[in-house]
């Protein structure tokens, strides 16, 4: 698919504008408060999923080595947990 293409630049103005729908019906997410005991919103879960799984990511280098495949299966369990429970 070339990005020239009219269709596909139309299916990604498509997507932005659902999320920009959603962040306006519910801007930020409700926040609440989790495991951690403060309050979060949906932008703080995300921060908080890619700052962890960045370090899983050279935990993983310095521990195991190079292949990063079990690092990125990791990370998506922890990313979910944080947006799940915290």
């Amino acid at each position: 698919m070339d990005l020239a293409d009219g269709r596909v630049l139309h299916r990604y103005r498509i997507a932005a504008d659902r999320h920009g729908v959603w962040e306006y019906a519910v801007p930020g997410g409700n926040p609440r408060i989790g495991i951690l005991r403060f309050e979060t919103t949906r932008g703080d879960r995300l921060f908080l999923s890619l700052l962890g799984s960045a370090f899983i990511h050279l935990a993983w280098l310095g521990l195991a080595g190079s292949s990063l495949w079990w690092a990125l299966a990791l990370s998506v369990v922890y990313a979910i947990g944080v947006f799940r429970y915290v």
